[in-house]
């Protein structure tokens, strides 16, 4: 009020304090014109001041990660600085005052223009904004202040509600997020098969990694094919690249995906004939003790690979059938499977012996029935032999256990693996040291794998001096794998930045294909990660039909949707209240500049009515002096538009994103980005010169009586 009051009272004392005109025997108030220069400074300095104080204050505590609402105190109660939330306030005040001071500037250069010009319009409503800009001031003041107050708000409303949906799209990562299932990890994926709405599915795992000797990362993997293919949901500006380029990389070239014995479509039982040969063709106990444990991996369509232990069988030269099964707790694989590793584990004993295991048949069980697998082509296994324990690699006197390549028949009996035992002190009397083992693990031939291929996030790349295109070394379940860094994001959905409990900034986290990570491991004798989380998309409009259909469903866990998630932040008061409030004063401000607007026309018209009723009676075309009203004023209604655009515009790209807080008063993860749409923006002009516009024209159209007008002057 303290700025528009003056524009609001001016129709009263417009024409009496005219600064151009000096009244016979009354001295020009040089003195106080001064002290008001002096005195609108002083206001136009302590408002900047202010602004600029507070614009710091709240940058430093955003840099915090807190805002104008901060948790304080150990209860961690939210406090409010009423400087701080007062900081856009004084910003737009500074800012249009500041503004305001290019107005005599744009009215001096309008005027030389138009003194170049023929037509008497343009030249005449220059030389008028020229001669008195402090009158022009006053509507645009308040123009100014309304156009740029919309700005900020549709600016704020449009950020706010991004930022919610950004929000929503880290906290799940995908348009619905399963997890805690009832059924094993490898009968979870075909949970999701036949759920109406759902278009595709990933496996999700979320672990910790050790690099740098203590520092610790997150690493997230997860199906880099079906996240790329519109399940993972990453804002654009987060990478540098589009998604699918992104993420190519990271599933390698795909041989180990096709690798393997393909299985039937639905098995959920595997039946395998097996015969152990052992030197002498142990009988009884001794059978027993000389037999060993059987595991098998199965690859889903995902490619993560599922260790199946088929149990024990014993070196006794017969036949025995080992089954394992697929499915339980109401769930199913994602087929197709393929059987991609065969192992063997047993104790090693005090003197080295061949051992033989033949597969003589391998049965898939379904609804189908059963059948019979057969290779499809003959190929070619390679072993991998891990020592279980220190001292069956203690070398010397002892032998190492060994192995053969298998090949893998169409016809006849799938395979025979081949291998020796190696040997092993005996155990201790005590009975401290049992006697060590050995595992053998047969798979396809492959090429020799490249190091894991991984996304690191902004913060990764910081915290160990590393850049794109590094190889690293990070610890993954006590196995240390080498990881070429591929490509980098600011940030990685489902993975909240945080501080050490040292004090130490976040250290990052890395993201890669599971399957590519499984296979890496598994190559190094370690456990693959199995997933307990999946990422869902669901098809346009279906999200809710698709999470009831999962709710109903007794072996799906808990599911988190991501369209809920975005109504309860939208709903969340600490962040609506300030959007619906600055909303709520674009109205007023808007009427506010119209009716200001409208009384500084009248006190305009009423002061120039004499200039026009001298021209008027000089042979001035009354539409030319029409036309040079319209001009005038409608210059300060564009230019006033122009300059609250340019002003909102700045302030909504420095402030929004300092305000826009969380409902723990936290900044939003990821950071809000500014949004500025261009069709409300359209309409917020279009309201708010509206009025102005029709006060232009209106006056304009006026045809008051020249007569009056002149002898008015003429005694004044």
């Amino acid at each position: 009020m303290l700025l528009t009051g003056p524009t609001l009272l001016a129709r009263g004392t417009a024409g009496t304090h005219d600064p151009d005109r000096r009244a016979i025997g009354r001295p020009r108030p040089t003195r106080r014109r001064a002290t008001v220069t002096v005195l609108r400074g002083g206001v136009d300095l302590a408002l900047v001041v202010l602004a600029v104080v507070a614009y710091a204050q709240l940058a430093g505590r955003r840099s915090e990660g807190t805002g104008a609402l901060a948790p304080s105190g150990a209860g961690g109660v939210l406090g409010i600085d009423p400087l701080l939330v007062a900081a856009p306030a004084l910003a737009l005040l500074a800012g249009t005052v500041l503004v305001l001071r290019l107005l005599p500037l744009a009215a001096r250069l309008g005027e030389r223009y138009a003194a170049r010009r023929r037509g008497l319009a343009g030249a005449l409503a220059g030389w008028q904004l020229a001669r008195r800009p402090q009158r022009a001031a006053r509507p645009a003041l308040l123009l100014v202040l309304a156009v740029a107050t919309g700005v900020l708000a549709v600016g704020q409303g449009a950020s706010w509600d991004r930022s919610q949906d950004d929000q929503a799209d880290f906290r799940t990562g995908a348009d619905l997020t399963v997890s805690g299932s009832a059924p094993s990890p490898l009968a979870q994926g075909g949970l999701f098969d036949d759920v109406p709405g759902i278009t595709r599915a990933a496996p999700v795992v979320r672990t910790t990694v050790t690099t740098d000797g203590s520092r610790e990362a997150r690493l997230l993997a997860t199906d880099t094919a079906a996240a790329a293919d519109g399940v993972l949901r990453l804002r654009d500006d987060l990478a540098g690249r589009p998604l699918p380029r992104l993420l190519r990389p990271l599933a390698g070239k795909g041989a180990g995906r096709r690798a393997g014995l393909r299985l039937p479509p639905g098995t959920d039982r595997l039946a395998l004939r097996l015969r152990l040969d052992g030197p002498g063709r142990a009988r009884g106990p001794a059978a027993a003790r000389s037999g060993l444990a059987l595991a098998v991996t199965v690859t889903d369509r995902f490619g993560v690979p599922y260790r199946l232990p088929l149990g024990d069988i014993p070196a006794d030269g017969r036949t025995h059938t080992l089954t394992a099964r697929l499915t339980d707790g109401g769930g199913s694989p994602a087929g197709p499977l393929r059987l991609t590793r065969i192992g063997v584990s047993h104790h090693v004993p005090r003197h080295d012996a061949g051992r033989r295991l033949t597969v003589e048949a391998l049965h898939a069980h379904g609804r189908f029935g059963h059948r019979t697998v057969h290779p499809a082509t003959a190929s070619r296994w390679t072993p991998r032999v891990r020592p279980d324990d220190a001292s069956t690699a203690s070398g010397g006197q002892y032998a190492v256990a060994t192995a053969r390549p298998a090949r893998v028949r169409p016809r006849g009996a799938p395979v025979t693996l081949r291998w020796t035992t190696g040997s092993a002190p005996a155990p201790k009397p005590d009975g401290n040291d049992g006697p060590g083992t050995v595992s053998v693990e047969w798979k396809p031939h492959e090429a020799a794998a490249a190091p894991l291929a991984a996304v690191a996030t902004d913060s990764y790349l910081r915290a160990g001096g590393s850049t794109v295109g590094d190889t690293v070394t990070v610890r993954v379940a006590d196995t240390e794998l080498d990881v070429r860094i591929t490509g980098a994001v600011r940030a990685l959905p489902t993975v909240t930045p945080r501080d050490s409990d040292d004090g130490q900034p976040d250290a990052g986290a890395l993201l890669c294909d599971l399957g590519a990570l499984d296979r890496a491991l598994a190559d190094r004798g370690a456990d693959p990660l199995e997933p307990r989380t999946w990422w869902l998309s669901a098809e346009s409009g279906g999200t809710a039909r698709a999470a009831q259909a999962l709710r109903d469903r007794p072996a799906v866990g808990t599911v988190r949707v991501r369209d809920e998630i975005v109504d309860a932040l939208r709903s969340d008061p600490l962040g609506a209240g300030p959007r619906s409030a600055l909303t709520a004063l674009v109205p007023a401000a808007a009427l506010l500049s119209a009716t200001g607007f409208a009384v500084a026309a009248a006190g305009a018209a009423r002061e120039r009515a004499g200039d026009l009723a001298v021209l008027r009676a000089l042979g001035a075309p009354r539409r030319r002096l029409a036309r040079a009203v319209a001009a005038e004023q409608g210059l300060v209604v564009a230019l006033s538009a122009a300059l609250g655009l340019a002003l909102g515009t700045v302030l909504t790209r420095l402030f929004v994103p300092l305000l826009v807080v969380t409902g723990e008063g936290r900044a939003p993860v990821p950071d809000l980005l500014v949004r500025l749409p261009p069709g409300p923006l359209a309409w917020l002009v279009a309201a708010a010169l509206a009025v102005p516009l029709l006060v232009v024209a209106g006056t304009a159209l006026r045809r008051p009586a020249p007569a009056p007008a002149l002898r008015t002057e003429r005694e004044g």
